[in-house]
């Protein structure tokens, strides 16, 4: 492979020369009006406080790749349309975003999940290695092969690509960095070095999904979804340290994987990304629809509890004994307003514009504290099962879909299988839509406050 190495652009990691976004001292109380540090105590500056270090993807420019270097395979006997998965590792996936996209979108998705399987099942060893040397980052890695795409733009397929590797945890061995191949519009993902050999990533898979399994033991001890995320959370921050390397300028990381779930499960130390990925992983491999979400330089999660969507933020909850304290719970179970309000500090909530539409509406809180949970809102109301009607035309069948619940989004599937926002792959009803052939259409509604309705 020919590639040029100079960067055309890096979107730095968001810290502030020392001054890290985090908790501030006031925002550190019991929830009955006592603070337990006061700011004329210990300045904002002065606190050494978890920032984000969600790094961007880096864009490099590549020249026109060979032929045994574009990805053309398939998954086969891919099926993420219920519980029941093809694979073990599906389950740890949310198709939250996925099911948003447009048909393009997802044809691309879909080729960097099939990519991404087969290196994670199989002992396929990557040839390509280069190193990257920009902006204070130096770094070696191996490459994927190209994935190709179509009818959108390059900005569009950076997002789709940004969108995947918050979706799918599962995929540990990634680097949160991607290159572009021009101009007719291919990518390729980083693979962190040591994984680039198929037999020793056929160990380290294997030691990943012990680990889970070993968590995912202790979580699903938990007597309800509430306590269950409590866990996993406590299994977290009780046990990683936010690495402190992210906290100079320029940063000098202690964790090698802190963009993976990988640095919570074997290193001491991560970021962000990883406290993220780990809980999303987690989270979803016992059944509890979770995903990432990032702004430009932080990383946090958001959790459906009770049919309603809550943001949580380990990061931010991870106290590391400051304070006299290892962990606080005030970022667990939060409503955007409050994130975004009371809460929040320099922008680190404020989501990278390509969220827009995408992500759920979070308008319910638990008020949790310093020291406690908070409490879960448990609906009164149910929403309403969609109905559907057909209209003959001269192409096929024009299916409308409605629900009279206000505010509801719908999703279907045309496949018999159970549609969902996130645990299925499903499609999120926009408008009529026209069918060509017989199919078993299933509905569901749903509405931040309410349970979801019956299919």
């Amino acid at each position: 492979m020919r590639k040029k190495l100079s960067a055309f652009l890096l979107v730095g990691i968001l810290f502030f020369a020392g001054r890290a976004e985090g908790v501030s001292a006031a925002q550190i109380s019991s929830g009955d009006g006592k603070e337990y540090v006061q700011e004329e105590v210990f300045p904002e500056y002065d606190i050494p406080k978890n920032t984000g270090g969600a790094m961007q993807l880096i864009r490099m420019e590549a020249e026109q790749p060979e032929e045994s270097e574009i990805y053309k395979g398939t998954r086969s006997g891919k099926s993420k349309g219920s519980k029941s998965y093809s694979s073990p590792y599906d389950a740890y996936s949310t198709n939250f975003y996925y099911n948003q996209l447009n048909s393009n979108e997802k044809a691309l998705w879909d080729k960097f999940d099939s990519m991404c399987f087969g290196y994670l099942t199989g002992t396929e060893t990557l040839r390509s290695r280069d190193s990257y040397n920009e902006g204070g980052m130096n770094f070696d890695y191996y490459v994927t092969k190209f994935v190709a795409y179509s009818n959108m733009s390059r900005e569009r397929a950076w997002n789709v690509a940004a969108l995947f590797r918050y979706s799918n945890p599962q995929y540990y061995f990634l680097d949160s960095s991607a290159m572009a191949k021009y101009p007719n519009g291919s990518w390729y993902l980083y693979f962190y070095e040591k994984f680039q050999s198929g037999s020793a990533r056929k160990s380290q898979t294997a030691k990943v999904k012990a680990k889970i399994d070993s968590m995912e033991a202790k979580i699903q001890k938990g007597s309800n979804d509430v306590e269950k995320a409590r866990i996993a959370h406590n299994l977290i921050v009780e046990n990683i340290k936010y690495d402190p390397g992210f906290l100079i300028d320029p940063i000098q990381p202690i964790s090698t994987y802190h963009q993976s779930a990988y640095s919570v499960f074997f290193e001491d130390y991560t970021v962000c990304a990883g406290y993220t990925k780990a809980f999303e992983l987690l989270m979803n491999g016992v059944g509890i629809d979770t995903m990432g979400v990032t702004s430009a330089g932080h990383a946090w999660n958001i959790i459906c509890l009770n049919d309603s969507w809550y943001y949580v933020d380990l990061t931010w909850n991870d106290l590391d004994g400051r304070y006299g304290y290892q962990k606080q719970y005030t970022y667990f179970g939060v409503s955007e307003s409050r994130l975004r309000g009371e809460l929040e500090q320099r922008d680190g909530h404020k989501k990278e514009s390509f969220y827009k539409g995408l992500t759920p509406k979070c308008s319910k809180d638990f008020g949790s504290t310093l020291e406690a949970v908070g409490k879960v809102f448990t609906p009164s109301q149910t929403t309403q099962t969609p109905t559907i009607s057909q209209k003959k035309t001269s192409t096929g069948m024009a299916v409308t879909l409605k629900t009279n619940t206000s505010g509801a989004d719908i999703y279907y599937t045309l496949d018999g299988k159970e549609p969902s926002s996130s645990f299925s792959r499903s499609y999120h009803y926009t408008g009529t839509f026209k069918m060509t052939k017989n199919a078993t259409i299933k509905v569901r509604a749903v509405r931040d406050g309410r349970w979801d309705s019956d299919v």
